[in-house]
């Protein structure tokens, strides 16, 4: 009975000694697996830097971060995290298709036995205060002729919107309102004037200051596609 005994106790640490000494990693989430991004305004980006923690005796291997439309998420740090270490998982939600509340997943895999796919979440509400229609300035021309486009501004707020200043991030393009301020529901014509320096493609921004306390900036892309004339000439020629 003793050697039966003796027996079983040998059988059970050979099992479990192997297991002790490869360790094994844990994963936890830094704040929980859900967080709430607030009021994010559309158009515009917001981040969210999370923290991975290794609470286990082996290191701990991330791997297959992905995120669902709207979002991303990128390992910072190492993805390799060392017991008792850190790593860094960035998520960034681009609010620019979306409206109102918005439910997102950013997930990622891990050789933590008891998590091998880790899901995160995260909600949004997406505010709209002024609509750009369509999203960007498009010009197409020809070296030497200036060239203009247009969006569609849109004040969906319940209150008057005064913009205080409109610039642009090119000396090649000047940007103009047809009006400065827009009541609840109204709107106005952005119109930008590019004047091209040489042929090739040129992109930039156009800046909008407002007196909105949810939305003091905005910023709208240009995009300009210029030919140049002498390679114009030929084609039209041959």
């Amino acid at each position: 009975m003793r050697i039966l005994t003796t027996l079983r106790r040998l059988l059970l640490v050979a099992w479990v000694l192997p297991g002790i000494l490869s360790g094994q990693p844990r994963c936890s989430i830094v704040g929980g697996l859900a967080f709430d991004f607030g009021e994010v305004m559309a158009g515009s980006s917001t981040k969210k830097l999370l923290t991975i923690k290794n609470a286990g005796s082996d290191t701990l291997i991330v791997s297959n971060v992905s995120a669902s439309c709207g979002c991303t998420g990128t390992l910072l740090s190492n993805d390799h995290i060392a017991p008792s270490d850190t790593g860094i998982l960035s998520i960034i939600f681009n609010a620019r298709q979306f409206k109102g509340v918005v439910h997102k997943q950013v997930t990622f895999n891990t050789n933590d036995t008891t998590q091998k796919s880790v899901e995160i979440s995260f909600t949004a509400n997406v505010l709209h205060v002024l609509g750009v229609d369509p999203d960007y300035l498009f010009i197409r021309t020809m070296a030497d002729s200036t060239a203009s486009a247009s969006v569609s501004l849109t004040n969906l707020s319940e209150g008057p919107i005064k913009i205080r200043s409109v610039s642009s991030t090119s000396n090649a393009i000047a940007a103009k309102l047809s009006k400065d301020e827009l009541k609840p529901g109204e709107e106005v014509e952005l119109t930008g004037v590019f004047t091209p320096p040489s042929a090739g493609t040129f992109n930039g921004n156009i800046e909008l200051t407002t007196d909105h306390p949810k939305m003091p900036h905005l910023s709208i892309r240009f995009f300009a596609w210029v030919k140049d004339k002498r390679t114009a000439s030929t084609i039209q020629h041959n």
